[in-house]
């Protein structure tokens, strides 16, 4: 597996989490997996069939020994995380990470390695996905270019490789297709998971 090309400043764990889920796609070899793997085991302690996408993000994160933050519920106090606070979240559904990264004052708009990208579909929900931000590009004038590790995208875990805008033509056509003459890499999906999703935000893992 070739280095990790990350700034200095990212944090040695989150780099490690980074490498976990890099291992994990390589090893899905994007063969079929159950609705039932070790990430849902591990979350939920049983043979359940669900969706799975933020057990894996979890899992890579609890592997790296990050904390692992959960939503907090009715009258719980909440407490925005300090900036030096280095966590990812434990949830089970794509809404509770969002709102668990939101109550913690750590969701933005502008991607880095090792944030969870939040998925949503355009005249339905903001909440459908999640996934871990591998690698960032600024590709200037509020365009990036992102490549993230994904569990349970066609039953398996798979790498991406997309464009993300904060100044879309249209409202939440902020997730493009990477031009064909640019797509470069073999071990990445370049097609779009969806035409009608878009990017809802990102978690901040670190800041």
């Amino acid at each position: 597996m070739p280095p990790l090309e990350v700034s200095e400043e990212v944090p040695k764990q989150i780099v490690e989490m980074i490498r976990i889920a890099q291992a994990e796609v390589v090893a899905a070899n994007r063969e079929a997996m159950p609705r039932n793997n070790k990430y849902t085991v591990w979350y939920f302690g049983d043979q359940r069939k669900v969706g799975w996408c933020s057990n894996f993000v979890s899992w890579c994160a609890n592997e790296a020994g990050l904390p692992l933050l959960k939503m907090k519920k009715g009258k719980e106090e909440i407490v925005p995380m300090p900036d030096d606070a280095v966590f990812a979240t434990n949830e089970a559904k794509v809404p509770n990470t969002y709102v668990a990264y939101e109550q913690a004052g750590r969701i933005t708009d502008i991607p880095r390695p090792g944030y969870e990208v939040v998925y949503g579909v355009i005249g339905s929900t903001p909440y459908t996905h999640v996934a871990l931000v591998e690698s960032v590009v600024d590709l200037g004038g509020g365009e990036y270019e992102l490549t993230t590790l994904e569990g349970n995208v066609g039953n398996t875990c798979k790498r991406f490789c997309f464009r993300y805008t904060l100044n879309p033509k249209r409202k939440h056509r902020n997730f493009l297709a990477v031009p064909a003459g640019e797509q470069t890499r073999d071990d990445a999906q370049y097609k779009l998971h969806s035409d009608n999703w878009y990017i809802t935000g990102f978690g901040q893992t670190w800041k």
